[in-house]
């Protein structure tokens, strides 16, 4: 179990360390995902 817990943040954190948001709309869903409260860590 936490190897999986592990393997999914890892995963996340290299989406969000190779992620370039362009424009105010992908800076807001960028936000979104990542820190809003429904965050991909929760699923």
């Amino acid at each position: 179990m936490a190897v999986v817990i592990f393997d999914t943040l890892n995963s996340l954190l290299t989406e969000i360390a190779q992620a370039q948001p362009q424009s105010a709309e992908e800076i807001e869903q960028f936000r979104i995902k990542y820190l809003g409260t429904k965050t991909s860590s929760n699923h």
